[in-house]
């Protein structure tokens, strides 16, 4: 009955989110960082869950380490050098549904996607492209 949080935010006490996470019992296993840019409520989330696998891209371990905000002062997995952990980690996610996929050549985000069963959770970028769904045309802004 283990939880994974993806770009969670910040748990106050006594939140519906606290609420919420409670109901469903279990503990916070993993923290799946999906940017390395949107890392500002991870400091909390780590403090609030200290036992969890932190997994995520090198920049947000730099980041996060300036902060001192990583217990074991790293990431428990590192998915830009994917290790003997890496492989445990994506094993035991993928017998729960879970896939992750780190983008690489991502410059700006170094984003980490999770899909779990039919469903794709990416932090906040769009990566295809498609006329009818774009709000740009030609020349005009839609």
């Amino acid at each position: 009955n283990d939880l994974l949080l993806y770009c969670p935010v910040h748990v106050h006490d006594n939140s519906s989110l606290d609420r919420f996470l409670h109901e469903l019992g279990g503990k916070i296993k993993w923290i799946v960082l999906g940017s390395s840019s949107h890392t500002l409520c991870i400091p909390f989330v780590v403090k609030r869950f200290p036992d969890a696998f932190i997994v995520g891209a090198s920049d947000a371990e730099l980041k996060l380490n300036a902060v001192s905000a990583l217990p074991r002062n790293k990431l428990d997995v590192n998915v830009t050098e994917i290790d003997e952990s890496g492989v445990k980690l994506r094993k035991e996610l993928s017998e729960q549904g879970v896939e992750l996929f780190y983008i690489k050549g991502d410059v700006v985000t170094h984003a980490l996607m999770m899909q779990v069963h039919d469903t794709l959770f990416e932090a906040d970028l769009l990566y295809q492209h498609y006329d009818e769904c774009s709000c740009v045309t030609g020349d005009s802004i839609r």
